[in-house]
């Protein structure tokens, strides 16, 4: 990825966690689609494809404990994920550069750290209302995983889904090329009748992604442990690990 970008990913995932959010999810936790701004080149794709893998996946381990209602940030050193689940067991997830919304515990936040940090909320909160304008009330077809739809409407949903994932990466790049202006390139004035709804929405932030897992799990040794990783984003990320650099910033 250009390390100029400051927002890599954004994705949504089938939790299966609705109604109660105490239990385990029903089913496998899904990636329905996404976009991203990770460098695209014959000589990267293989990076590339490591890099999204382990992001899919850590979304994934997230998912398994996220509580709804609130937004969750996690501060690391390689780099930030920013997440909601509204309740309806389809959560919004998004990695962003390392340097963006950088919070030292114990420090106030320089006033650009919560613009930024507010811009990361705008994004969870607002994107699925800003593909509706787009797609329209057909949107919620794209948040099913392949099992909850009915057959005769699969290749609806296909063509739905392709063409969200176009609206998401044209979001994507806007909002890249002007990351200072989250909140106008997001919310526009339909949008902003709801945001009194929205603004009571809270920031949980975790110093590290281990205190939004299970007690005792470590998210490295769950990515050697895994058997949805191929052996290519496993070498990867240990990799990554011992350079002390990020797994999704090139």
């Amino acid at each position: 990825m250009d390390s100029s970008n400051s927002f890599v990913y954004i994705g949504f995932y089938r939790t299966y966690r609705e109604p109660s959010y105490n239990t385990e999810p029903r089913r496998p936790v899904v990636e329905l689609y996404g976009a991203d701004s990770i460098y695209k080149s014959l000589m990267t794709s293989f990076i590339r494809t490591s890099q999204l893998e382990l992001i899919s996946f850590t979304c994934k381990e997230l998912c398994k404990q996220l509580q709804p209602g609130s937004v969750n940030g996690i501060e690391e050193k390689i780099g930030k994920i920013f997440y909601l689940d509204p309740g309806d067991g389809i959560a919004t997830f998004l990695v962003t550069a390392p340097g963006y919304a950088h919070i030292t515990p114990g420090v106030e936040p320089t006033e650009q750290s919560k613009k930024e940090q507010l811009g990361a909320m705008t994004i969870v909160q607002y994107v699925r209302r800003k593909l509706e304008e787009k797609i329209g009330a057909d949107l919620p077809l794209t948040f099913k995983s392949k099992e909850e739809v009915d057959p005769k409407d699969s290749r609806k949903q296909d063509e739905l889904v392709a063409r969200a994932k176009d609206e998401l990466n044209a979001y994507l790049s806007r909002i890249n090329s002007d990351p200072d202006n989250v909140a106008r390139l997001t919310v526009n004035e339909k949008l902003a009748k709801v945001q009194d709804s929205l603004d009571d929405v809270k920031m949980v932030m975790h110093k590290t992604i281990g205190e939004a897992l299970k007690r005792g799990e470590n998210i490295d040794s769950l990515i050697q442990k895994s058997d949805q990783l191929s052996m290519q984003s496993k070498a990867f990320a240990a990799q990554a690990k011992k350079q002390n650099s990020c797994c999704v910033v090139m």
